[in-house]
């Protein structure tokens, strides 16, 4: 891979960042995405970190290579801790790694995280806490894309500081942009779940990445209820049953036609 060859994954980060930012690479690898951002255009400058003194070498001869050691700056650094005020306008960018991590990063150093334009993020693990865990930052997702690369499914999200104020769903701040004419009956701390567990925006847009996932995790979950006996796993089976409603109502939704609402 070259910074002009980046995987599915990557490309749709890449996408996610708005043209004319200068963009923090939090986490960068070999930078590739640094390298790209700024070939393309797309970013005026970068700064590229990592924690690991490995990738670090291997991003500076990068861009060294690509004779863009003037405009991408390659850095040791422990997640965004230190890093001062940004150059403005800018894109901070944090993927490769667990939702956890990411809100580790981000909780440790929230003044600087709410100094950014915008933050691209993309959490390969506990995704629905990740997007739960934006409130007590005060971050709220604007965008959102879902790619199959590799044989796995990736979220990006776009996120820009400031919570939203009120739903319909009843919750007076919510960390996802909402129009209100979407899903109207669908309620309280139900709708809160299947928003973080599935993406608003995603549902919204009818992705067809998400509809394929769906699909997907459909198809497991009735491989997993098709072992278990329902009088020996309870418990088990109770929250496949839960599972496999949420999977049907968002499927439903993204069709258009759960209860009889329509947004074609």
């Amino acid at each position: 891979m070259t910074g002009d060859d980046l995987s599915a994954r990557l490309l749709t980060v890449a996408g996610m960042v708005t043209p004319g930012m200068y963009v923090y690479d939090v986490g960068c690898d070999h930078a590739f995405l640094s390298i790209y951002l700024v070939r393309q255009g797309i970013a005026p400058g970068a700064y590229a970190s990592d924690v690991r003194p490995g990738p670090v070498e291997t991003a500076r001869e990068h861009v060294s290579s690509e004779k863009l050691d003037e405009k991408i700056s390659v850095s040791l650094r422990d997640g965004i801790q230190g890093i001062g005020e940004p150059i403005r306008p800018s894109s901070l960018v944090l993927t490769g790694m667990g939702g956890p991590l990411i809100l580790q990063i981000l909780n440790a150093d929230a003044g600087t995280a709410h100094s950014f334009d915008e933050l691209i993020v993309s959490p390969q693990s506990c995704i629905e806490e990740f997007r739960s865990g934006l409130i007590g930052l005060d971050l709220r997702i604007t965008d959102e894309r879902m790619v199959y690369d590799a044989g796995k499914y990736y979220t990006v999200m776009r996120l820009k500081p400031g919570l939203t104020d009120g739903c319909r769903c009843g919750h007076e701040r919510t960390s996802y942009e909402v129009d209100e004419s979407v899903f109207p009956e669908l309620k309280d701390d139900h709708c809160r779940h299947i928003y973080d567990l599935y993406g608003y925006a995603l549902i919204v847009r009818r992705d067809p990445v998400l509809t394929q996932y769906l699909g997907f995790e459909r198809k497991v979950l009735d491989d997993i209820a098709g072992e278990l006996d329902p009088a020996q796993h309870k418990e088990r089976f109770d929250l496949l049953k839960g599972q496999m409603a949420d999977n049907e109502l968002v499927s439903k939704l993204m069709e258009g036609c759960a209860y009889g609402n329509s947004n074609d």
